[in-house]
């Protein structure tokens, strides 16, 4: 087990003049892909899924990550590309 905060709407954390507000969170679940595997040349299923203790406020610096719904929950995807910030 490791514990850790969850900082949304910084970019910088070497600095406080950033225009942004950020918010702070306590991970109350932790979901893992179950297939990840840690390797030097590359990371596979490098996924996981934070549960947080409370919701965060949308604002210019904070987004939602939308997923694709359970409807599409096929092989579709399989073999493409994506990329979360």
């Amino acid at each position: 087990d490791c514990e850790f905060l969850v900082v949304l709407g910084d970019f910088d954390f070497t600095r406080d003049d950033e225009p942004s507000s950020v918010q702070t969170f306590n991970p109350v679940e932790v979901h893992e892909h179950p297939h990840f595997v840690y390797a030097p040349e590359g990371n596979y299923n490098d996924l996981t899924i934070l549960v947080l203790d409370r919701t965060p406020q949308i604002s210019h610096y904070v987004k939602p990550l939308c997923l694709p719904p359970p409807s599409a929950r096929s092989d579709t995807f399989a073999g493409q590309n994506a990329i979360m910030a």
